[in-house]
């Protein structure tokens, strides 16, 4: 669903494909001699078993980790520096103390900190290449109308949080900035690059407007680190990356972001490692340019997008949960090689559309691009994917590829939204892809794919719960799930799947028997004429559709009502076309299967009913 809403923040959804809820466990999808079947993983066995079907592509990579950024232990000879309300005790050089209440570093060098400090520390090299190392042993600094740490100047501004030490930075709700061209806006502001390392806890709180800033690189090491903030927690303008650590964000605004849209090569955010949590209004990982994931554990709560990307997301392992969210993964460009990702989404679970975000902050959401873009592309080659979404699951205003991996889309359950949503096409070429949800919108693979699939308008509503099992001709079962969400239409591919053989499909204690006799299979009496706009198969004209607002599961199969009257202008007839005439524009090529609106579920479907 393209047009965006606002959205109530609170809305959790289960995001496994049991009964059990997202927190206790994950399902994948395992291969044993007797064919594909499900199996309940543990959070932990889940980490380990984050690609079940091995991708055919090299995993993707636009970023490398900086190295040698960890904690370094000061030298005897650092600058030691005591602080105490308003006032400081200098051991050494580089730091002077202003009467204004400014504590000034101006050299290159280390300085060790603790104690307590009421006001600003502002670092002010003139060195090109100076470096400034900040230990943070144990402070407590608070700043009641400015940063509380500021970098004017320097090549790289180190905060080193000591191990075993607690420390909390906070900056006033209101600031006096210092002249008219001042743009300082947060707790820990820095021109320079910004580095922030060392096991010890720090905690952030950003009550003027953002948290921790960077307008240079802002890299994050080991640390165990709390950012609270009435904007954006983290930024850094020409990129974000976190090694390790521990890290938790509660953001009014974006939660952790990437801005410079100047140059193609930065506004990027990288994640190769630790534990991050963000809980955000807007949208929770926000870059202009790249965000790669190489590994950690993510887990995300946000008004707005999960992650969101103006250009691509590439996400090469680690564990992504996202349980609330309004779109849980959005770019131009989106590439899956592995993971595990979990989704929950009140509008589409993952989004390739064209264009820079169109969603404002604090849940002032805009609206995303509607037109067919042969730029966007998803493309997954591995992974375990789980969309729960109240929207289309997967949406591509272009084309998606899946050559791998296991996706399994539960929902959407109204009739304006679908599990699939593309504007070109969708190639299957490997891997499992499991789908249970609404047919009022319904598209499936292209024929273009090289795996076949089953697919099955339903003539019931399905409770959430009901399980879904594929069996082959001997009653031996290939394949199974438990969709947490109503469902009346099925879609299976999976490469264990043969043309030729005949396999039973059950719904609960319904079957259907089913033969594999092309790449697209399709099945049930809804394989008809419906929805609107583009081509192929969308919805169900051949008698009564099942009501699938909301959570229905009373297989009325009534149609939405309109009164009783027809459109203003009809007398009850279908008009006729005249003979021998075909609709304006039509070349005589039958649409292909899996498109939108359309008159037939395409071109080698295998429908009955």
């Amino acid at each position: 669903m393209r047009k965006r809403e606002l959205m109530p923040a609170a809305l959790l959804l289960a995001l496994s494909l049991t009964l059990t809820g997202c927190g206790a466990s994950i399902n994948t999808i395992t291969e044993t001699a007797e064919g594909l079947v499900n199996e309940v993983l543990s959070d932990s066995e889940a980490e380990d078993s984050v690609t079940i079907i091995e991708g055919t592509a090299t995993p993707t990579t636009y970023f490398s980790a900086k190295e040698d950024a960890g904690y370094v232990a000061y030298a005897e000879d650092a600058t030691k520096i005591t602080l105490s309300g308003d006032t400081a005790t200098i051991d050494g050089e580089g730091a002077s103390l202003s009467s204004d209440g400014t504590l000034y570093i101006t050299a290159d060098g280390e300085y060790v900190l603790s104690g307590s400090y009421s006001g600003t520390i502002a670092v002010e090299c003139t060195g090109e290449k100076d470096d400034v190392t900040l230990y943070l042993n144990g402070v407590t600094l608070t700043s009641t109308d400015y940063a509380a740490i500021v970098c004017y100047s320097a090549d790289n501004l180190i905060l080193s949080v000591v191990p075993g030490t607690e420390n909390t930075i906070s900056d006033g709700s209101s600031y006096t900035l210092k002249t008219q061209e001042d743009n300082t806006d947060a707790a820990i502001f820095s021109k320079s690059d910004l580095t922030i390392n060392g096991s010890g806890s720090l905690t952030v709180t950003g009550n003027y407007n953002n948290g921790i800033v960077s307008k240079d690189d802002l890299l994050i090491v080991e640390t165990s680190l709390t950012v609270n903030s009435v904007d954006d927690g983290i930024c850094g303008k020409d990129s974000v990356e976190i090694q390790s650590g521990e890290i938790t964000v509660n953001a009014g605004g974006k939660g952790i972001e990437a801005t410079n849209e100047e140059d193609a090569e930065k506004g990027f955010i990288l994640v190769t490692g630790g534990t991050i949590t963000v809980n955000s209004t807007d949208d929770a990982f926000h870059a202009v340019n790249v965000i790669q994931v190489d590994d950690g554990k993510l887990t995300v709560s946000t008004q707005d997008d999960g992650f969101h990307s103006d250009s691509e997301l590439v996400i090469n392992n680690g564990t992504i949960r996202i349980s609330d969210s309004y779109e849980g993964l959005e770019g131009n460009v989106i590439t899956i090689n592995g993971g595990s990702i979990e989704l929950s989404s009140s509008d589409d679970g993952i989004n390739v559309a064209g264009g820079n975000d169109a969603s404002g902050t604090a849940g002032n959401f805009g609206q995303d691009a509607f037109e067919t873009d042969s730029s966007c592309v998803l493309t997954i080659n591995g992974g375990t994917i789980l969309v729960n979404a109240k929207g289309d699951g997967l949406d591509s205003n272009g084309s998606i590829v899946m050559n791998g991996g296991t996706v399994t889309l539960e929902g959407p359950t109204d009739s304006a939204n679908g599990s699939l949503d593309f504007g070109l096409s969708f190639d299957i070429n490997g891997g499992t892809f499991l789908v249970a949800g609404s047919s009022g919108m319904a598209q499936y693979p292209s024929d273009s794919s090289t795996q076949h699939s089953l697919i099955y308008y339903l003539d019931s509503n399905y409770a959430a719960g009901t399980s879904v099992i594929l069996t082959n001709a001997n009653g031996e079962e290939v394949i199974s799930f438990v969709p947490d969400t109503a469902y009346n239409f099925v879609i299976i591919s999976i490469e264990a799947l043969k043309e030729g053989e005949t396999y039973t499909l059950l719904c609960g204690s319904d079957e259907m028997e089913l033969t594999v006799d092309n790449i697209n299979n399709i099945y049930g009496s809804g394989a008809g004429m419906g929805g609107f706009g583009g081509m192929g198969s969308r919805g169900r004209m051949n008698g009564e559709q099942p009501q699938m607002n909301g959570d229905s599961t009373d297989g009325s199969g009534q149609r939405p009502e309109m009164n009783g009257e027809m459109p203003e202008g009809t007398d009850g007839e279908m008009p006729e076309r005249p003979d021998g005439e075909m609709p304006e524009g039509f070349d005589g090529e039958r649409p292909q299967g899996g498109g939108r609106g359309g008159f037939g579920p395409g071109a080698g479907s295998d429908s009955e009913g």
